[in-house]
């Protein structure tokens, strides 16, 4: 009892506003189908975050959007997950890692649950800064990217958009049609090319949202 009263207390006030951020530069664009989670899925994803431990020897604790459950629970919960739902998270924590004296040690806590939607306001504030962030000049449509490119890479509806498209596409959509955007500073240059230097902007229109993922 006083584990998962432990593990309600952190995911509301630490884990719950960052994991979308981590499980999306994981996740990729281009045409996709829906993925059921499954329990393979997350004992690979438990290995790959502890590649050098034994995870079969450790004692682990489910945690679905604040509600705990053990391994034999899972089962009638899992389908209501699609890995690749972008507002889909899963995170593993170790006990060891948290500094509260009443975890059992040798732990693994994982954390499933798809995040909430971004307030109106919040998506016209956050819409209105990447749009500022595209200030390269392209006059014709060509293949190469300026050497000194300030643009980052802009994915509509998991699609990459063509770098000297960029800018006009993002002008052109509003708050009030986007179900989620996501910025970042940084992106993996081998996944997203050169101008993932400068960054990654996903955008998710609630049309494409609603004919993909429900």
């Amino acid at each position: 009892m006083i584990d998962c009263f432990v593990i309600y207390l952190i995911i509301n006030n630490s884990v719950m506003r960052k994991v979308l951020l981590l499980v999306v530069v994981l996740f990729q664009g281009g045409s996709i189908m829906s993925q059921t989670l499954t329990h393979k899925y997350i004992d690979d994803r438990i290995e790959i975050s502890n590649p050098d431990i034994n995870t079969l020897k450790k004692s682990k604790l489910f945690i679905i959007e604040g509600i705990p459950y053990d391994r034999k629970q899972l089962d009638d919960r899992l389908n209501a997950f699609k890995t690749n739902n972008p507002f889909f998270y899963l995170k593993i924590l170790s006990s060891d890692s948290v500094r509260i004296s009443c975890m059992r040690p040798n732990l693994i806590i994982v954390l499933i649950g798809n995040a909430n939607e971004l307030k109106l306001r919040k998506k016209k504030k956050i819409l209105n800064d990447a749009q500022g962030r595209f200030i390269d000049i392209y006059n014709f449509y060509s293949n190469h990217i300026h050497a000194n490119s300030k643009d980052p890479v802009l994915f509509v509806d998991d699609k990459k958009i063509h770098h000297a498209e960029s800018k006009r596409i993002i002008n052109q959509l509003s708050a009030n049609k986007i179900k989620h955007l996501i910025v970042l500073n940084d992106a993996s240059l081998s996944l997203y090319g050169t101008n993932a230097v400068n960054g990654l902007i996903r955008i998710w229109t609630k049309r494409y949202y609603d004919e993909t993922y429900l």
